[in-house]
């Protein structure tokens, strides 16, 4: 018995349509994946950047707080030092801190800014290989910088950085997407 019009002979679903939908459900889930991926990366570089950003603010308060070595510029020069994250400073410079304790008003002011780098860029757990921000501002890690630059407002007195100079905090490393995309951030202020 012959089929009596066209419509019959498409009752049903072929191969070749199946496979087509297959496929395009697998592009379909490939480009979720994709997307999710950047969506993971972008978090982490967001995250990367608040604590750059908390270390600078932080570092900034540090700087205000101690004004005598700002004036004698020792944050610029101390945060230039080759091997800073070697050892734990002799005098840790804080009321709290995981180690000895040592009150911050018996350090001196190189003391002071001296440990206020050093916490800033290496941190208390120098032996874990955790990816904190202080990780990646260790000096062994070559594609990470901290920078304290400071351009002196009034040239003719004794300080190299004077009352109302401007200080520049920077901060980079390296982004986590995969690429060797360097991340910058930089905190202006004035003492």
């Amino acid at each position: 018995m012959k089929p009596q019009n066209k419509t019959e002979y498409s009752a049903g679903s072929s191969l070749i349509e199946v496979m087509v939908s297959a496929l395009i459900l697998s592009f379909s889930l490939l480009g979720i994946g994709a997307m999710q991926l950047n969506v993971l990366t972008g978090t982490v570089d967001s995250s990367y950047r608040g604590k750059a950003s908390w270390i600078a603010h932080n570092l900034a308060e540090s700087i205000r707080s101690n004004p005598e070595a700002a004036l004698d510029d020792f944050y610029s020069n101390i945060s230039s030092e080759a091997n800073l994250c070697s050892s734990t400073p002799t005098n840790q410079c804080s009321d709290v801190n995981s180690g000895t304790i040592s009150s911050a008003s018996l350090c001196t002011p190189i003391q002071q800014a001296r440990f206020d780098i050093w916490e800033s860029k290496c941190g208390y757990d120098a032996t874990k290989s955790s990816k904190d921000m202080n990780n990646l501002l260790r000096e062994e890690n070559t594609e990470s910088s901290l920078t304290i630059v400071c351009t002196d407002s009034y040239v003719d007195d004794e300080y190299p950085c004077s009352y109302g100079s401007k200080i520049e905090i920077s901060l980079s490393w390296k982004g986590n997407n995969g690429k060797s995309t360097t991340r910058n951030l930089a905190l202006n202020m004035r003492l």
